[in-house]
């Protein structure tokens, strides 16, 4: 059942254009932020132990931030449920594929 509602709910989001889900993104973002405040919390904390110069302004702004992109990301992997491969092709971008190209033809092992 949730599957199907994700799909449909996938389906529906592809029917907007790239600035409207980037909005519903970021607006989910925003509440998640705001209304899960465990969550914010922890990532403020861990934030002032990264960037421990930094002022509370700007940890609160990176906090706030970091939650809309989980948002977008988020829709974005509700859209890509739905979509096909030609859609993934016109939808995203590789930069640097001839680094990997060449790494991969090498025969080498590693890690990338």
């Amino acid at each position: 059942m949730l599957r199907g509602l994700l799909l449909m709910l996938s389906r529906i989001l592809n029917l907007f254009p790239l600035w409207v889900t980037n909005t519903f993104g970021d607006l989910f973002g925003s509440l998640w932020f705001f209304f899960l405040p465990i969550r914010r919390v922890t990532v403020l904390e861990n934030l002032k132990l990264a960037f421990p110069t930094s002022s509370r302004f700007d940890i609160w702004r990176l906090g706030y931030r970091n939650f809309r992109h989980y948002g977008r990301t988020l829709v974005e992997i509700v859209q890509a449920m739905t979509w096909t491969r030609e859609d993934f092709l016109s939808k995203t971008r590789v930069h640097g594929l001839e680094h990997l190209q060449k790494f991969y033809h090498s025969g080498e092992g590693g890690y990338f």
